[in-house]
């Protein structure tokens, strides 16, 4: 690949020796099913390059240059469960908080959420559990809280419960 100058900078960048990484999820379904009527790699990568030819998704210069493509699968089940623990101890975080505890009733909705994120990605969750846990969890860090419970109950209800408190705090 040729050289090019970063924008102003004068300086050269060369990409003689390097990888580049492009994603998409342009026609991820259909992809997904020729991976899966496809068993050898190469034919699998010839397939799906002729088909995003076809469908016009990328230019064929682009299309030229792919060495090669992963295909990766939906997320479900038990990963999207396990991502949501990991995205609300982020989220907790965020306001200085600790997560102790989070009821199974609270998993259970992330996996009920699961079509939608399948359909959206990940950040689909990650605004659900926002929605659901933000405010809250403000509140908890504006009395004081360092460590708190998410308790869910059938109602499917939310609550955020402080189980501990900062020093001074009432």
């Amino acid at each position: 690949m040729a050289a090019s100058p970063e924008q102003g900078s004068d300086k050269t960048a060369h990409y003689s020796q390097s990888i580049l990484i492009l994603t998409s999820n342009a026609h991820a379904e259909q992809i997904g099913r020729i991976q899966k009527e496809v068993s050898d790699y190469h034919e699998m990568v010839n397939a799906v390059k002729g088909y995003l030819a076809e469908s016009k998704v990328f230019r064929p210069e682009i299309l030229g240059r792919i060495d090669r493509v992963y295909v990766f699968q939906p997320l479900e089940g038990m990963v999207i469960a396990e991502i949501a623990l990991l995205k609300i101890g982020k989220l907790a975080e965020q306001y200085g908080l600790k997560v102790k505890f989070v009821a199974p009733e609270l998993l259970v909705r992330a996996l009920a959420a699961n079509e939608k994120v399948s359909r959206f990605g990940i950040r689909e969750l990650e605004r659900i559990l926002n929605d659901m846990l933000a405010d809250q969890l403000l509140a908890a860090q504006e009395d004081g809280a360092k460590e708190v419970q998410i308790e869910g109950y059938l109602s499917g209800d939310v609550q955020v419960r402080p189980t501990s408190l900062r020093a001074g705090s009432q």
